[in-house]
């Protein structure tokens, strides 16, 4: 288990692609930070017909957000070690050379970036009273200097995920790029220097005026690191322009392909709803803003967006039905034409969840789940459903990070032909690059296409999955066909079993992931079962029907059912079972806990909810209260802590937004006082909270997954196979 879990968590990962409409490719890649504590990303080349991938950036603290023009030419964000305080900043490395050159550096930094044509967006924290780049530094410094922390909202919610919101507020700063970035960035040296030699001349000659005295710029501070930040901004190579967002929080937006506007997504607050999107259309010449969709432009739906057409003429957006205690959640894709606002929905006939991407001005490309893998869509914008042209049922692919490289043009050959780069990836397969091609005809009747899928030079490190994976079936009670993944060590068994519940709840056990990863638990001579119940996408709208209004009932009753078909082989231990799950997987470990008696000999629930009432007041995510008011009342775990018995690990994170952690303090709470779990001779619980002090939602920091990952087995073997407990001992 030991060489598993080390290799798992050591190896480099890719976590993103972009591409040019030239054909270049690059990779964001996850690995290893220099002392093995941590990991950093950086940038790689994947070059066309090889195999060899080709190592981009080499910054200390690492670099991210990887953008190309046309053209090919990259930019990208990373912090500069002469300008620590600025945050990140914006680099652009030469193709035919190993040194970035420094575009854009700024007090606490750029978030993220865009390029459409010659012109370069960024999207960066303001300080919210300040109208300049020069007010933002001063103001903000003014509060660094106070050591001032606090932060006065005026809208929900206050913090997200594992950040906390505000308090600066969200602009677009946009650059025209010059031709010849070199030769600007040259010239801007050169005038740099000269600058400096002639300042250092005049201050020269007024300290000779003024011997023996401090210079009232001195007197004044005017010298510090913190104003030549702020001047180095002032004095970038680039000249950024302001463009305002309108009221509300910038979910999303798109610099438009003839970089004319931005589209952004703006949450708004609205009565009852709490919140609701709005879509604008901001002009980068002259900041006009213009509403497009308003949050009742679809009642009882909310709109977001996607992906703009290669024209700027049209944009695909996501319509998500509310989840209510009268309507469960339905996302669909729809193309409105900007000028107009006309809307049609896209691929009608589609019984999948989408978030496509335009390919041409008439085609689009999308992935999904399917079925517990995954499929590759493609089609014109009128058709009625799209062709799979890769993955689908049974094959054990997943795609994800769909991007188009080459030009939006299907008459274009060569090197700069459309196509698609994703990343493929299984249950036991690591996220890897690939090419896919596009099918002859996008109008043919047939559902499924054969085009080629290419493997691309892969940055990523193979990670050890030891034993084979097999599908599983069942009958639920309403006579609906179920399956899941079953993952087993090598030899005959019995093995003993752990069920993994997975979170969302709309999702599914098809991808490779870093976090529950089925592999060390294998190693450790656990089978694991992955099953897809009720809510779980990639089986159309029927299966999220069955289940989202009784979050504890049919997703419950379905995974009992396959546990029950699992348990019947010879080589599983029906005697020794456990159950884990995190977010909702961790509710429904809470339900199980509440439900099933000692038949599962350890339960880990991680990142769960467990008051339903209290999660909803207290989330980040505006829609859970109100969707959960009624069922609350019948499927909330903490109703049940009475008939708890089992042997329990909480693990929460203290930054987790999404399920705070008060979650898993009212469980640990009545574990003591309302369960029924026997207690030892000395009067002590068997169970056990692992708290982390500086996580959210998700563990991601190498030294705390790596304890995440042997405290959760060396429970496991405790309780379900009656082995000693082993406490890490970098636990303390």
């Amino acid at each position: 288990m030991n060489q598993t879990l080390q290799t798992l968590l050591n190896a480099t990962r890719v976590t993103g692609l972009e591409a040019s409409a030239n054909g270049r490719v690059v990779a964001t890649v996850q690995q290893l930070d220099a002392d093995g504590t941590g990991w950093q990303s950086q940038i790689v080349e994947l070059p066309k017909g090889s195999t060899q991938p080709r190592t981009l950036t080499r910054h200390e603290k690492g670099a991210s957000s990887p953008v190309l023009d046309a053209r090919g030419r990259l930019f990208y964000m990373a912090s500069n070690p002469e300008g620590a305080k600025a945050g990140s900043c914006i680099w652009h490395l030469p193709q035919a050379s190993a040194s970035p050159l420094l575009l854009g550096s700024r007090p606490g930094g750029f978030r993220s970036l865009q390029v459409s044509k010659s012109t370069l967006f960024a999207q960066a924290g303001m300080h919210s009273q300040a109208s300049t780049e020069a007010e933002h530094a001063e103001y903000s410094r003014s509060r660094s200097t106070m050591h001032v922390s606090g932060i006065l909202h005026s809208a929900f919610p206050s913090r997200y995920w594992a950040s906390d919101l505000g308090p600066a507020t969200d602009v677009i700063l946009v650059a025209e790029l010059p031709e010849n970035i070199e030769a600007a960035a040259s010239e801007h040296e050169k005038n740099a220097r000269l600058k400096k030699a002639a300042e250092a001349a005049s201050k020269d000659a007024v300290s000779k005026d003024t011997a023996g005295e401090d210079s009232e710029a001195d007197s004044k501070g005017n010298d510090t690191s913190e104003n030549n930040d702020a001047a180095e901004g002032a004095d970038s190579l680039l000249s950024w322009r302001v463009v305002r967002m309108p009221k509300g929080r910038l979910l999303s937006w798109k610099a438009a392909p003839d970089a004319s506007f931005i589209l952004a997504a703006i949450e708004v607050n609205v009565a009852d709803l709490i919140t609701g999107t709005q879509l604008w259309r901001i002009d980068v010449a002259t900041g006009e803003k213009t509403m497009l969709t308003d949050v009742d432009t679809v009642p009882g739906h909310h709109l977001s967006l996607v992906d703009i057409s290669p024209d700027s003429a049209k944009v695909v957006l996501n319509c998500a039905r509310d989840w209510t205690p009268q309507q469960s959640l339905r996302s669909t894709s729809h193309i409105m034409d900007i000028a107009t606002g006309e809307r049609t929905e896209l691929w009608p006939e589609l019984d999948h969840w989408v978030a496509p991407i335009w390919v041409t001005n008439s085609e689009l490309a999308a992935t999904s789940d399917d079925a517990g893998s995954g499929s590759v869509w493609f089609g014109s914008a009128t058709d009625a459903a799209p062709q799979r042209i890769a993955g689908g049922p049974g094959t054990g692919e997943v795609f994800t990070g769909l991007a188009r490289v080459g030009a939006a043009d299907r008459s274009v050959s060569g090197d700069e032909a459309p196509a698609l780069i994703s990343l493929r990836n299984g249950i036991s397969v690591a996220p890897h690059p690939v090419r896919i091609g596009l099918p002859s005809d996008a109008g043919a009747a047939e559902n499924t296409a054969e085009v080629t899928v290419e493997e691309l030079a892969n940055p990523a490190d193979a990670t050890d999955q030891p034993g084979r994976t097999e599908n599983i079936t069942a009958t639920a009670e309403d006579g609906t066909e179920i399956r899941a993944w079953l993952r087993l060590p090598e030899g005959s068994g019995p093995h003993p079993l752990v069920v993994f519940a997975h979170g969302g709840p709309w999702g599914s056990w098809n991808a490779f992931t870093y976090r529950w990863n089925p592999a060390p638990f294998v190693a450790a001579g656990f089978a694991v079962l992955l099953p897809d119940p009720a809510i779980s996408t990639g089986y159309g709208q029927a299966m999220i029907d069955r289940g989202q209004q009784q979050l504890g009932g049919t997703p419950y009753t379905d995974i009992m059912a396959l546990t029950d078909a699992t348990i019947q082989r010879a080589d599983i231990d029906e005697t020794k079972q456990a159950f884990a799950g995190g977010s909702y997987g961790g509710f429904m470990a809470n339900w199980v806990a509440g439900h099933t008696g000692d038949r599962f000999k350890a339960i880990v629930t991680h990142a769960s909810l467990w008051n339903t009432t209290s999660m909803g007041r207290s989330t980040d995510n505006a829609s859970w209260d109100r969707a959960m008011r009624e069922q609350g009342a019948e499927y909330s775990p903490h109703l049940f802590a009475e008939k708890i018995t089992a042997p329990m690990l909480v693990i929460h994170g203290d930054k987790d937004y999404r399920v705070p952690i008060g979650q898993g303090l009212e469980l640990w709470h009545a574990l003591h006082v309302h369960a029924s779990t026997p207690r030892a001779a000395d009067g002590s619980l068997p169970h056990r909270y692992l708290y982390f002090p500086d996580e959210g939602h998700w563990i991601e920091s190498r030294g705390n997954a790596e304890v995440w990952y042997r405290t959760f087995i060396g429970f496991l073997q405790e309780h379900v196979l009656g082995e000693g407990p082993e406490k890490p001992l970098s636990l303390g």
